[in-house]
């Protein structure tokens, strides 16, 4: 540990609180004053941002039988998606999946959201939250707020935030940059592949069952949990196709005689 440096429990750093969901049979709760935030509104961009326009939104009646959570607060996702977090630059409200801490005057919050998202604490949170015995990863705020991280003095933890800003913006214009020269790649495509494909002299029309043997996936209803093996026939769905790629799915597959009676299915042509 270094000089001056000292392990603070969450609860000894700042306020803590778990998020609360008014009830949903009193619509007066529900509006559009304050976001309601939910797991999935947290960490959207991979450094901690929120999606405030939030599909959940409480009004003023709302929002007082919520949990205000105040800005400069770090939130981290407790039940499920463990160790998901977030920094808030606003005020909100959120559910109870959401644990949150709002650091006392002494400490830096952004520092506290940059302790929070290093390794040592995840691991520590992580662990702590498999070890419960649920059916679903849990870490109570009684524990999460018992959890210690290293705190410097408070012009140290300035310091360090203004590093890890700078280095957070650099990261940042990377990607932006790496996004226009990808969607400038596939814009690229498109163009060759729309002059490629644009008919000419000789070419002919024709209709897809005339290239070839065509088939319809097999419907729902014809698929039973017995049919379902391990290391099987693989069945394609949707969520199998990636960037023009097939991922099979060997935990998702079916037995040889199910796969040959689904052979008999064609696809109806007009």
């Amino acid at each position: 540990m270094k000089e001056g440096w000292k392990y603070l429990k969450l609860v000894e750093v700042g306020k803590t609180q778990t998020g609360m969901t008014p009830t949903k049979s009193n619509s007066s709760f529900y509006g559009d004053f304050m976001p309601f935030i939910r797991p999935a509104e947290l960490n959207i961009d991979g450094n901690g941002s929120i999606k405030y326009d939030s599909e959940i939104k409480l009004s003023e009646a709302g929002v007082a039988q919520s949990r205000l959570i105040n800005e400069n607060s770090v939130l981290m996702c407790c039940i499920g998606s463990i160790g998901k977090t977030a920094y808030t630059s606003r005020n909100i409200t959120c559910n109870q999946q959401i644990n949150a801490i709002t650091p006392y005057k002494e400490h830096n919050p952004r520092f506290i959201y940059y302790a929070l998202i290093s390794p040592q604490f995840q691991e520590q949170v992580i662990k702590i939250a498999n070890s419960a015995r649920a059916t679903l990863a849990i870490i109570s705020k009684g524990k999460w707020e018992n959890v210690s991280i290293p705190v410097p003095p408070l012009p140290e933890q300035q310091r360090i935030v203004e590093y890890l800003d700078t280095q957070f913006a650099k990261i940042d214009a990377l990607k932006a940059n790496a996004a226009q020269q990808l969607q400038a790649a596939k814009d690229l495509f498109q163009s060759a592949l729309k002059d490629l494909m644009t008919p000419k002299d000789g070419w002919e029309e024709k209709r897809i069952n005339e290239l070839g043997e065509t088939k319809i996936g097999p419907f729902g209803s014809l698929l039973h949990k017995s049919d379902y093996i391990k290391n099987g026939i693989p069945l394609i769905n949707p969520m199998h196709i990636k960037n023009s790629e097939i991922v099979a799915d060997y935990n998702y597959s079916i037995t040889k005689t199910k796969a040959e009676e689904l052979n008999n299915y064609s696809l109806k042509t007009n």
